[in-house]
């Protein structure tokens, strides 16, 4: 089960890197000013998608940006969401944990 669950949500990586790439490179003069209220907007942007598109984000992936606003607060580095594969990394473990908290693992 576990395995089938990571399948399932982990091949949408891409996707959503592809969309935040996207996201951020239209609104790079914000990107470069304050990269967490950009993230905020993002963040917002998921939600509404989620509620007026019946569209059901997992929350692992909202939990994601909001770590990355909290390394943006806490000075530290949050380079990795400018590279596909470390972005797809710390995505997929934090759906690893998501997933092993959902079954009780």
């Amino acid at each position: 089960m576990y395995l089938s669950l990571v399948s399932h949500y982990e091949h949408k990586h891409n996707d959503i890197y592809n969309y935040f790439s996207f996201f951020k490179d239209t609104n790079l003069e914000e990107w470069e000013k304050q990269p967490d209220k950009l993230i905020d907007s993002f963040i917002k942007k998921f939600r509404q998608k989620h509620n007026f598109e019946r569209i059901c984000y997992p929350e692992y992936i909202i939990k994601f940006f909001e770590d990355i606003n909290t390394k943006i607060e806490d000075e530290e580095d949050y380079d990795y969401v400018n590279n596909l594969e470390s972005f797809n990394k710390k995505l997929t473990k934090k759906l690893n944990i998501s997933i092993k908290k959902y079954l009780g693992c």
